[in-house]
């Protein structure tokens, strides 16, 4: 593969930037970066970033968080406590029985799918769905560091 014109561009973008003067910040810059950093700092901790909050408010919100979905839970898996006159709550069994149903006919179907197959369709489609989730796992953490601003080495 030829590279010369790569290379004669590439000598003749570095001369071009080099004859460029030197480019100054604007005077108004820096008594702006420093007023927005004064207003970042005199924030209440709650109206910072969750990030940035104290250590132990971040714990306890956490702890307060994980009891909350862990008691909406509960009452959901038991919907006599939820809603205790009965028609609510038969109707929320009978809905609970329906999904509990449909699982089970939609598992049936896909062990019946996957018995039709042959080993090498299934195989397939299980390195087509892994692919997909490191892909996403992976596009997921450089669009993370990308918007932290930490570097992709």
């Amino acid at each position: 593969m030829n590279r010369e014109p790569e290379d004669k561009l590439a000598a003749w973008t570095e001369q071009s930037l080099r004859q460029l003067p030197p480019l100054r910040a604007p005077a108004s810059l820096m008594p702006a970066v420093l007023a927005a950093i004064q207003r970042q700092a005199q924030l209440v901790w709650y109206h910072r970033p969750w990030l940035k909050w104290p250590r132990s408010l971040q714990i306890l919100s956490f702890a307060v968080l994980a009891l909350l979905m862990t008691l909406v839970g509960w009452a959901l898996s038991h919907p006599s406590i939820a809603n205790a006159p009965g028609a609510l709550a038969q109707e929320a069994g009978a809905r609970t029985g329906f999904i509990t149903t449909l699982a089970e006919t939609l598992g049936r179907a896909v062990v019946l799918l996957l018995r039709q197959l042959s080993t090498p369709v299934v195989a397939g489609l299980v390195a087509m769905v892994a692919t997909a989730y490191f892909a996403c796992v992976g596009l997921g953490t450089a669009m993370w560091r990308v918007a932290s601003g930490r570097r992709l080495a």
